[in-house]
């Protein structure tokens, strides 16, 4: 057995992720994101969405309180996509721009997810 990894009998076995292994989950299922974004917007919308909330989880990018202001610009940009989604869902008109812009806006979150850049490394995200 490797040492590299926690035994089972390890009471941190399984707790931490490889940033790695999950870099690489992430970028394949981006990729399949926006494979299908031409043919069903909403639908990679809210499939960008839930890879977003997971990678923002795993990352544990705090979002509301004191120490979220470092991550200020991606959480807005997270909770755009949010409020465009449940307008949607609920029968809100929303137009075909809204839907794109908000899609441009997961991929700019995404790619400063993956990037692991700092807010003051980078212009803000919009």
């Amino acid at each position: 057995m490797s040492d590299l990894v926690p035994s089972g009998n390890d009471p941190n076995a399984g707790l931490n992720f490889d940033i790695g292994v999950s870099i690489h989950e992430w970028s394949t299922r981006w990729a399949e994101i926006e494979d299908m974004k031409d043919e069903d917007l909403e639908g990679a919308l809210e499939e960008a969405r839930r890879l977003l909330d997971e990678m923002m989880t795993q990352l544990q990018i705090p979002r509301e309180g004191a120490i979220a202001a470092e991550t200020e610009d991606i959480v807005h940009g997270y909770e755009a996509i949010e409020d465009v989604l449940r307008r949607w869902a609920s029968d809100v008109p929303v137009d075909g721009e809204e839907l794109s812009d908000a899609f441009d806006t997961a991929r700019d979150v995404f790619d400063y997810l993956i990037g692991g850049r700092r807010e003051d490394d980078e212009a803000p995200l919009p």
